[in-house]
């Protein structure tokens, strides 16, 4: 009898121990947790105030929409300065100071606290003026607070806390050595920054300006076309089989190195993110496979194997097709007097053979022209206009 007691009192002290361990354990694994996620968050802190020029950040709100670029440096007492230039602020360099913070929330989270129109422009529930949809209570649907997924000195990944959209920040390149961190620093970011936007510009008229020339992504042996809409929006037809791939919209931003598709489009084994513009500035290579890329085809090029017909204004007339009609207005001034200014110059192609199309501003009359294409320059063969 005296053995079943002392039984009954070992069991329930062993139990209390035993939970008492596993209680201590998970503490200190808790303690453990929480511990290096303030290590972490203390290095990410670090990681964006040593950016002296601030951070490049691919902005999507959403990933059906176009992305934008916002410039941001973080300082030492919270706060983070921020520029935009894009369709929103009318392409004008816009700034705004505001604060930020990191917080621990299932890992590392960038906030920014106070409103700043750099970034809130894309989160604020508000209708978006250019748009017939009506978006009052939704706004353009983007986040203001990011999950830190990777932090590295140069590079940075995070993700939209409520859209789960993943983007880049990437360290904005030194200009003429380390800041002193003196009040002249701001004019010189300003400076550094507002360069980069002309910079974005000057890549976006390059890959994009031109009106006489035909987009085409290549990926290997096959050819689709591309259009751009005035949104950063590029739409995808096949001129093969492949319809998987028919009207596809694909959302995009322009970078410093190319462009930035919203999210990974995958066709069959190729993933195309990152489109990077060639040291001869041919085309745009995507980053995975070099043998998927992104060209335009001048429109002589194109008009020499399609039956097609191609039509532009003036003012929209790019390289030989411009310097090509100065040439023919002139002509035409002098068998027809100044007073018939010409509106349009045309292209077509018929039974293999060459058409330039003028038309009047007054549409009274359409004038056709035939040429040649001769070692890729627009050769007139005769001016014996008449009207259709």
């Amino acid at each position: 009898m005296k053995n079943i007691t002392v039984l009954y009192f070992i069991i329930p002290v062993f139990f209390i121990t035993l939970n008492s361990c596993l209680f201590e354990e998970k503490e200190i694994f808790d303690d453990l947790a929480s511990i290096r996620l303030q290590e972490q968050l203390k290095r990410n802190r670090e990681i964006l105030i040593n950016a002296d020029y601030g951070w490049i950040v691919d902005y999507f709100p959403l990933q059906t929409q176009e992305g934008y670029t916002i410039l941001m440096k973080f300082n030492e007492d919270g706060s983070v300065w921020m520029a935009i230039k894009n369709r929103w602020t009318n392409n004008l360099f816009k700034d705004s100071l505001s604060l930020f913070s990191l917080i621990a929330d299932q890992g590392p989270v960038l906030s920014f606290d106070t409103y700043n129109p750099c970034l809130h422009i894309f989160s604020q529930p508000e209708d978006i003026p250019e748009t017939e949809e009506r978006e009052i209570g939704r706004g353009m649907e983007g986040d203001y607070e990011f999950i830190i997924l990777h932090a590295l000195e140069e590079l940075i990944h995070i993700k939209g806390k409520k859209r789960g959209i993943t983007m880049e920040m990437r360290k904005f390149p030194a200009v003429g050595g380390k800041l002193k961190r003196i009040p002249d620093d701001r004019l010189r970011v300003t400076e550094a920054w507002k360069d980069y936007f002309l910079e974005i510009e000057d890549m976006n008229n390059y890959l994009f300006g031109r009106k006489d020339a035909d987009l085409k992504l290549f990926i290997e042996d096959s050819a689709f076309a591309l259009s751009k809409q005035e949104t950063s929006i590029l739409i995808v037809d096949t001129e093969d089989d492949l319809s998987i791939l028919h009207n596809e919209k694909i959302p995009f931003m322009i970078t410093e190195y190319g462009i930035s598709l919203s999210d990974t489009f995958r066709l069959g084994d190729n993933r195309l993110k990152k489109f990077r513009l060639s040291e001869d500035r041919s085309a745009l290579l995507n980053n995975n496979n070099e043998n998927i890329w992104i060209k335009s085809e001048e429109a002589i090029t194109y008009l020499s194997t399609h039956d097609v017909k191609y039509l532009a204004y003036k003012e929209d007339l790019g390289g030989i097709f411009y310097d090509t009609f100065l040439l023919m207005e002139k002509e035409f001034h002098s068998v027809f007097g100044g007073n018939r200014d010409l509106r349009n110059l045309g292209l077509m192609k018929e039974d293999d053979k060459l058409y330039f199309i003028l038309q009047t501003w007054t549409n009274e009359a359409t004038f056709v022209v035939p040429y040649e294409i001769v070692n890729g320059k627009l050769i007139i063969k005769e001016f014996d206009s008449y009207a259709l």
